[in-house]
């Protein structure tokens, strides 16, 4: 087949696609953060959580002793890693 007669498809849309919202975890997201560990077949980690938030859902969220938890159903080692290296930036942990 001729190249000019080929079609393009665009590119499949990843999980690092989608728009995500970094901040620290209140009080407000305890049943978000229960739901998730629940989800994830692991304790809520203790301290100042930072959570990552995708079309508004809590998918991954980090504790500032570095343990995760994180939606099992989705690509999230990304998210952890990024939540890691925020988490541990002096600014932000002083902020």
């Amino acid at each position: 087949m001729s190249p000019r007669f080929r079609t393009q498809r665009p590119a499949p849309l990843t999980p690092r696609d989608e728009a995500v919202s970094v901040r620290r975890a209140t009080a407000a997201d305890q049943w978000a953060l229960w739901r998730l560990a629940h989800r994830d077949t692991r304790p809520v980690p203790c301290g100042e959580m930072w959570v990552a938030e995708v079309d508004g859902l809590i998918v991954a969220a980090v504790a500032a002793s570095g343990e995760a938890i994180a939606e099992p159903f989705r690509s999230t080692d990304h998210l952890v890693r990024m939540l890691r290296a925020y988490a541990s930036l002096p600014d932000v942990l002083a902020a």
